[in-house]
C-alpha cells in the first residue's frame, strides 16, 4: 500500500507514496541538468533518505550510480571519478567540506559538469524541476558500478546490472 512506512528515519517516516515522489523529484532534477542515459553519476552521502532518493532516481533516468566509500581519500576519490567518467557527483555537504572539494576544481581538474551539494538550496531546486519521461531501461544495461576496495593494487569497477538488482 502507498501509505505504508517504506523508510524511517531518526523521527521522520516516510512512506511508499512519499518515496516515490521523491525518487522522481530528484530524477526530474537530474535529468534538467542534461544527465541521462549511459551517464555516471558519483554519490557519496551517509546513510539518510536523500542517499536513497538520489540512488533511485539515477537508476530511474537510465545513469550508472558509482556508489563512493565515504573513507575515500581525495586521490583515491579523484582516480574513481576519472576511471568511472563521471559526469556528476551527488555529495553530502559535509563529505565535500572534509575532502576541501569545490565545483570548479572538479570541472577543470576531472572533467565533472556537475558537483551537486545535497543542501537546503538543493531541495529547493528539486522541488522547481519540471516533470519529464523516463527512458525505457534495457534489464542487462548497467545500473551500479561499485569499486573494489584495490588491496592489490588500483580499485576496479564491478558492473551490476538493473536485472541484477531486481
Amino acid at each position: 500500500s502507498p501509505n505504508h512506512i517504506a523508510l524511517i528515519y531518526h523521527d521522520q517516516k516516510i512512506t511508499y507514496k512519499d518515496l516515490d515522489q521523491n525518487i522522481n523529484q530528484y530524477a526530474y532534477y537530474l535529468a534538467s541538468l542534461g544527465i541521462g542515459k549511459g551517464d555516471s553519476v558519483a554519490l557519496s552521502c551517509y546513510n539518510t533518505p536523500e542517499f536513497i532518493y538520489s540512488y533511485f532516481a539515477i537508476t530511474k533516468i537510465g545513469a550508472m550510480v558509482v556508489p563512493l566509500n565515504l573513507m575515500l581519500t581525495l586521490d583515491e576519490l579523484q582516480y574513481i571519478l576519472i576511471n568511472a567518467e563521471t559526469k556528476a557527483i551527488i555529495i553530502h555537504p559535509k563529505i565535500a567540506e572534509k575532502l576541501q572539494l569545490n565545483p570548479s576544481s572538479l570541472k577543470e581538474g576531472l572533467g565533472i559538469k556537475e558537483m551537486i551539494i545535497l543542501d537546503d538550496t538543493l531541495k529547493q531546486k528539486i522541488l522547481q524541476s519540471a516533470p519529464s519521461s523516463f527512458p525505457q531501461l534495457d534489464p542487462s544495461s548497467t545500473s551500479t558500478l561499485l569499486y573494489t576496495s584495490g588491496t592489490t593494487g588500483k580499485p576496479k569497477g564491478a558492473m551490476l546490472s538493473h536485472k541484477n538488482l531486481l
